[in-house]
């Protein structure tokens, strides 16, 4: 008897263990996850010593900073820790969950053998991919492949929004697929981010969620919500990633023929 089975697999989560308010810590957890797949719904978690004093609701005192951390990672769910900050709490190393350095996820280029990272899948990976399914023919309506210039005013924001690439990784890039995606480096303003969010449009941030789809609780979509920050904050930052996460459940979908017996 022939059937049909349908097949569902996610990203490796990944969690980003930072100090607070560190921006260049947050930066590299960015960068870091730009270049992984799913890397976009991967959590930035703050190691909070003592709870932030804006998280006080009067007459209640607010939660101790560890019960914090510990919902943060029973709510987000991650597979693997990745060291970004000086220590982890030793709550954590006790946890079971394998906590591993930021370079040790892209330490194997180091080995000359390949273009994969240790853990998950990478960006090569996915632009190959993105090759075989926008560019191997001439489309109509042909995508583009941007590599947005991060400004010097609020770059941690605009590096969340659009992902960024890390150094290390750009001549591997700017060899094996610049030329076949016809990648090209834009330097924009906020007036341009309409133009560059079209759907045209490709970037580090969007090509992570390759595959990806978002399926929603019953009912949540149909609210709109607003989140307003100030840009400049690094806490402010983390909090506009992490909120990213709430309705993704990375459902990647396929299917194949098999015999059933």
């Amino acid at each position: 008897m022939i059937g049909s089975v349908e097949i569902k697999t996610r990203p490796l989560r990944l969690a980003y263990l930072v100090d607070p308010g560190n921006a260049a810590q947050v930066r590299e957890a960015i960068r870091l996850a730009s270049t992984l797949w799913g890397g976009i719904y991967c959590p930035i978690i703050p190691l909070y010593r003592r709870t932030p004093a804006n998280w006080l609701e009067k007459p209640f005192k607010p939660p101790p900073a560890e019960k914090v951390i510990r919902g943060y990672l029973e709510a987000l769910d991650p597979d693997v820790l990745v060291q970004l900050s000086v220590k982890v709490p030793d709550y954590m190393t006790s946890g079971g969950l394998e906590i591993v350095k930021g370079e040790d996820i892209w330490s194997v280029l180091d080995e000359d053998r390949t273009r994969s990272p240790r853990y998950g899948l990478g960006i090569f990976e996915l632009l190959g991919e993105t090759f075989r399914e926008h560019f191997r023919y001439k489309a109509k309506y042909p995508m583009r492949v941007i590599l947005p210039t991060i400004p010097r005013r609020l770059p941690l924001f605009w590096a969340a929004v659009f992902g960024e690439v890390p150094a290390r990784l750009t001549p591997i890039l700017d060899a094996e697929f610049r030329e076949p995606l016809g990648i090209t480096d834009v330097a924009f303003t906020p007036d341009d981010v309409g133009r560059l969010m079209s759907r045209d449009t490709l970037f580090p941030s969007r090509i992570t969620r390759l595959g990806l789809t978002r399926n929603r609780r019953s009912g949540f979509g149909r609210k709109a919500r607003v989140f307003f920050l100030d840009a400049s904050k690094v806490e402010d930052v983390v909090d506009f990633w992490n909120l990213r996460l709430a309705r993704a459940f990375w459902p990647y979908r396929s299917s194949c023929r098999t015999s059933l017996h």
